[in-house]
């Protein structure tokens, strides 16, 4: 059985996603630009596989949402890309929703509107904690934050709906905080130089004294903001782990 054959419970939207492709090749497909990809996926209800019922979305197994990211990377790795870093986040917040103060406008806008979520997260390198981030945030005597900092590469980095991204205060308190695309102060630079995944949009993200919305902010005040995190991470992992299989041809599969 092909996979556009697939007809299991729990990839319905994947195969809705590749009859929108209207039979077009892989290589064609990763041809198109950032936007036009979003707005297949956001034809769909893949954003909201695994978000809750209540708002909206399909509340599937985390194993369903697998399967339907693997058939989307299997004809365009770039639409699978998105997800898998939309997931990143969405995962956690969509499991601990009474953690996260915005998590019922998110999720609703999501499930009901078809969009996407990027992961402004840490960056890493060789001896230094995967969830190291060098993006600043000040909080003023009234209450304001305001983050300043960069990311590089953030995939869907003109594109997405909204970025988690990954803080840090001068005092150490580390958070997340959630933006929405056309907060004052975010900016882009090129940054992606291969030929591949170019409809990722994977470029890098500044944030130029970007002032967070009141209440859109976690900080890791207690130990569940560890669970937060690597919740994320292992959704992160999972979904990847998926969408490297089939994306790789056929053949290396099978060997």
């Amino acid at each position: 059985m092909s996979i556009h054959e697939v007809l299991r419970p729990g990839v319905d939207q994947a195969n809705y996603f590749l009859k929108l492709t209207e039979g077009r090749s892989l290589l064609e497909l990763e041809q198109l630009s950032p936007q036009e990809v979003k707005c297949l996926l956001s034809k769909t209800k893949l954003p909201a596989l695994i978000i809750p019922k209540v708002y909206g979305g399909l509340q599937l197994p985390l194993k369903e949402a697998l399967d339907a990211v693997g058939l989307v990377a299997a004809v365009c790795p770039s639409a699978a890309l998105m997800l898998c870093m939309h997931y990143h986040v969405v995962s956690t917040i969509a499991m601990y929703p009474t953690a996260f103060p915005f998590a019922e406008i998110v999720l609703k806008d999501i499930s009901l509107n078809g969009k996407l979520m990027a992961s402004a997260f840490a960056e890493s390198s060789g001896n230094q904690d995967i969830f190291h981030t060098s993006v600043a945030a000040s909080v003023s005597d009234e209450g304001v934050i305001k983050i300043t900092g960069s990311k590089k590469p953030c995939t869907m980095s003109h594109v997405a709906d909204y970025y988690a991204v990954s803080i840090i205060t001068a005092e150490g308190l580390p958070g997340i905080a959630i933006l929405s695309n056309g907060d004052a102060g975010l900016k882009r630079k090129a940054f992606w130089p291969g030929d591949i995944l170019l409809a990722t949009d994977s470029h890098e993200i500044i944030f130029d004294n970007v002032i967070v919305k009141e209440d859109w902010v976690v900080w890791a005040e207690n130990e569940s903001f560890e669970l937060y995190l690597n919740t994320g991470l292992v959704s992160f992992n999972l979904f990847h782990m998926c969408r490297l299989h089939w994306s790789l041809p056929s053949t290396l599969r099978a060997s």
